[in-house]
């Protein structure tokens, strides 16, 4: 296909699967750690991961190449990810001479259209909150955000892509979603406070939900996934069945890291649990802040906290459209309850 710029330039341009044999695997590498210095998912840096995950479908890469070879871009989708059943698309790069032709929304349509519309329940693309232009590609092709995952990770300051830009201490995701074959979040056990944004959020993902009375009973069963990442300085974790169980996990986990210099931590809270408020009752003890939804993944549904305890959210430097300004405003203003603290 041949692609234009606003100067009027040209470009022909094949889009293609990439293949686990052959040199498409370290080109890819190539081209990521281009844009993203050291600064991506350790494993994607690995030829012999990144084959194997290929080959085992759990991810896969569309190539954007000129006429003479070159690989101008990429994108990645991942459907081995933790949020179960759903697409997640990663790695979308631009070579940056050949940006302005329009070939990240090219690639974005492809992979979009590369799989039956019902397969998954639903896509997520998490954005740059550096990048308006890219939440705005997006938008138009659909996907509603729902949330921000504050100080995810830590550039690396020599890759190309940021070279120059005034960054933030670590980098912010907002979260985008677009409903494919789930449309019924189900019962729902929240805080009272979240239940407005969160009707709202759901209404414009056209999905059904059903909020839950609370209910009183400690809910000792306790069931979570913890994973550290010692080059982001970032803890994630998933509780899928909590409660009043989840205190003693809590207090172990701030006391291993949240001294650590840059260090952060996001939980991801299944709705879908009766324990849900009392696991949020404890989080915003501790200084955690609620930032969002994560919906429509698999057989769960999750609301999202954040505590960032030795560096401040850079609210400042998040540049956002407009459809998720007010979201934004009113995440900041939760934000003002935590406090953060220098660490030694």
């Amino acid at each position: 296909m041949t692609v234009h710029n606003k100067e009027g330039a040209s470009l022909e341009v094949t889009l293609r699967f990439a293949k686990s044999e052959g040199d498409d695997v370290s080109r890819l590498i190539a081209l990521m750690k281009k844009q993203h210095g050291n600064s991506y998912m350790p494993s994607f840096y690995q030829e012999r991961w990144v084959r194997h995950g290929m080959e085992t479908g759990e991810f896969g890469f569309v190539l954007a190449e000129l006429a003479d070879g070159t690989l101008a871009g990429i994108i990645g989708a991942d459907t081995g990810c933790v949020f179960t059943g759903a697409l997640v698309l990663i790695l979308l790069v631009v070579d940056k001479p050949l940006r302005g032709f329009g070939m990240g929304k090219i690639l974005h349509h492809f992979i979009l259209n590369a799989k039956p519309r019902d397969t998954y329940t639903c896509i997520y693309g998490h954005c740059m909150s550096l990048d308006p232009v890219s939440q705005r590609n997006h938008i138009e092709f659909g996907y509603k955000m729902t949330g921000l995952m504050p100080n995810w990770y830590q550039f690396d300051p020599g890759a190309e892509f940021i070279a120059g830009m005034k960054l933030p201490l670590k980098h912010s995701l907002i979260i985008a979603i677009l409903p494919k074959a789930k449309r019924d979040a189900g019962l729902l056990y929240v805080p009272e406070a979240y239940i407005p944004y969160i009707s709202e959020k759901y209404d414009s993902l056209g999905a059904a939900y059903t909020f839950a009375e609370p209910k009183g009973s400690p809910f000792p069963q306790l069931t979570y996934t913890l994973t550290q990442s010692d080059l982001h300085r970032y803890c994630e974790i998933f509780v899928t069945e909590g409660g009043a169980a989840f205190a003693p996990v809590l207090k172990d986990t701030l006391g291993k890291y949240a001294s650590l210099e840059r260090q952060s931590f996001t939980v991801f809270v299944s709705m879908n649990d009766p324990g849900c408020p009392a696991v949020c009752a404890l989080l915003e003890e501790q200084g955690f802040f609620f930032t969002g939804i994560h919906p429509l993944s698999g057989q769960t549904e999750y609301l999202i906290y954040h505590y960032s305890p030795t560096i401040p959210v850079p609210f400042d430097k998040i540049a956002v459209v407009k459809e998720f300004k007010k979201d934004l405003e009113w995440i900041k203003s939760l934000y003002g309850k935590e406090k953060y603290v220098q660490a030694n």
